[in-house]
């Protein structure tokens, strides 16, 4: 595996005790899926008000600041990744413009926002995202894009 010092085996029991017993191998673990939870998208109505804050953004007390008047305003964030598609529905209002807005390093688009991949795309939307209620599937417009 790239990440660690590590390989995925799919062996006999016997063949996974004798690598067990090497003395280069720390330890065996065995494959195991994780399922994230799903949790129930909130909506607003007119009896409710606004869904509450998902549990991440509870957790780092953003409701607090927003209760003060933080929200971002006058912010300028960017990010260097796969680059950013500026026609994405929950992006699109949110792109402030103009000939300093856009750098594209290998001059490949160098005057409108372009996702070859979409991962930046993804990114930017963690980042600024609107609520346009764009499906999951408009984050990935090219092949390779992430969700």
């Amino acid at each position: 595996m790239w990440i660690f010092n590590g390989i995925s085996v799919t062996a006999a029991p016997s063949v996974i005790r004798e690598l067990a017993a090497r003395p280069d191998v720390r330890r065996i673990d065995p494959e195991v899926t994780i399922q994230a939870p799903v949790l129930p998208r909130a909506t607003a109505t007119a009896e409710t008000g606004p869904p509450p804050p998902e549990p991440n953004v509870a957790l780092v007390n953003a409701p607090a600041l927003w209760n003060l008047g933080f929200r971002g305003q006058g912010v300028v964030v960017a990010n260097m990744d796969t680059g950013v598609d500026g026609s994405h529905p929950d992006l699109a209002g949110r792109w402030r413009g103009g000939n300093n807005s856009w750098y594209d390093p290998y001059g490949q688009h160098p005057t409108v926002p372009t996702d070859v991949n979409g991962h930046g795309t993804a990114t930017m939307g963690v980042m600024v995202g609107g609520d346009a209620g764009a499906p999951r599937s408009a984050w990935r417009r090219m092949p390779g894009g992430s969700p």
